[in-house]
């Protein structure tokens, strides 16, 4: 009795052995079609997922020099500001709602997609600025629009404050944001699109020279 239960259970495991192989053979070929479909048909996909993730560096503006009279009082000193900016990268998440921005920031819609266009080629970690020195009125339009705006950064940087308004403009100068032109210069080689340089007069002149003062 025993050996014939011996022959039965035998037969019993050799009767399963091609289900466990169909078995195997099944879990072996969703694992590989799994595969399949990460690493071909949605690599594009989890590229951008991991590009996302990675860390990036953020320049923190530094403030420019006091501009003194020779008794020690400042006529040129820096102010605090805010700049509105986004990554080339983050641009497809808000084209579409580019009206609703111009609207609320109360500027021009063809100057902002001016803007948006004039940038568009530059390395996606170089931020587009989409309007400097926001009032108090612009902060509360972007926080209350975080939903629709969730990818705009932002930033706080220094901006000049010449305390006898024009008076002595000629002298001083005035800073704006460096051109083509001398982008292109040695002069300028440590600069990037979007840094504030001095032009003409003291402040033309407090640039800094192949990286170093004058």
């Amino acid at each position: 009795m025993a050996l014939k239960d011996f022959y039965e259970d035998k037969k019993f495991v050799q009767s399963r052995i091609p289900v466990i192989r169909a078995v195997a053979i099944v879990v072996f070929l969703f694992l590989l079609l799994g595969l399949w479909n990460l690493q071909i048909l949605q690599s594009h996909y989890y590229k951008e997922l991991a590009e996302k993730n990675q860390l990036r560096s953020i320049t923190l503006v530094a403030p420019r020099g006091k501009i003194l009279d020779k008794y020690g009082q400042i006529i040129v000193d820096n102010r605090p500001s805010f700049t509105l900016s986004l990554l080339r990268e983050n641009l497809p998440s808000i084209e579409n709602s580019l009206d609703l921005l111009a609207s609320g920031l109360n500027v021009e819609v063809d100057a902002l997609h001016s803007q948006v266009e004039k940038h568009r080629k530059q390395a996606s970690y170089l931020p587009i600025v989409i309007k400097e020195d926001l009032t108090p009125g612009d902060l509360a339009f972007i926080e209350s629009h975080r939903v629709e705006f969730p990818t705009l950064d932002i930033i706080r940087q220094p901006r000049r404050l010449y305390r006898e308004g024009q008076l002595a403009a000629h002298l001083l100068g005035y800073v704006r944001e460096i051109s083509d032109r001398e982008l292109a210069s040695k002069e300028f080689h440590y600069c990037k699109a979007g840094d504030l340089v001095g032009k003409g007069g003291i402040e033309m002149g407090s640039n800094l020279v192949g990286g170093k003062r004058p």
